[in-house]
């Protein structure tokens, strides 16, 4: 999944807000990702928090919010947050803690993330292979490449989903 750069900088065009986007450390030296930051930033308003330690919360199944509150507080305390008009969550786990990032962040910040772009992606394959036929289907989860099925880990993900209103 790709985090949702160009749409935040199409946002912050004819502004004088940056963006902010939160990564992975990886993600954040992968060439494609900085190609992707110098092919759409061109006014430079662009700036990089790498949360890894949101990352290991997530799996470590940890959404207890004061936790992660004093986290993210102490990760942005560096960071002068009324410069930033919207931020972007640039991995999959990060969404998870939207709700905690809308508490922390002014009001005025717009918290976007690449899932729309991620689903329109993967409904435009799938009309090209005539899978979208209304059949049933099933759910399979994956962690690091492995199946999972051990029914603990998967309470744990259905209680993620719930948590999402899925």
């Amino acid at each position: 999944m790709e985090p949702a750069v160009k749409p935040a900088v199409e946002k912050s065009t004819n502004t004088d807000k940056r963006v902010l986007v939160f990564a992975t450390d990886l993600t954040l030296k992968e060439d494609k990702f900085k190609r992707l930051v110098s092919k759409v930033d061109c006014e430079n308003k662009v700036d990089f928090l790498p949360l890894g330690g949101l990352v290991q919360f997530a799996e470590s199944f940890n959404f207890d919010e004061a936790t992660i509150l004093n986290y993210l507080s102490k990760e942005l305390s560096a960071y002068d947050l009324n410069s930033y008009g919207t931020v972007v969550l640039g991995c999959t786990h990060f969404p998870l803690y939207r709700n905690m990032f809308q508490k922390l962040l002014p009001h005025h910040i717009d918290i976007i993330d690449g899932n729309m772009g991620t689903v329109k992606n993967l409904k435009r394959i799938l009309q090209a292979k005539n899978y979208l036929d209304g059949g049933s289907g099933k759910i399979t989860f994956y962690h690091s490449g492995n199946l999972v099925y051990d029914d603990i880990t998967l309470n744990k993900y259905k209680e993620i989903l719930n948590m999402l209103n899925c």
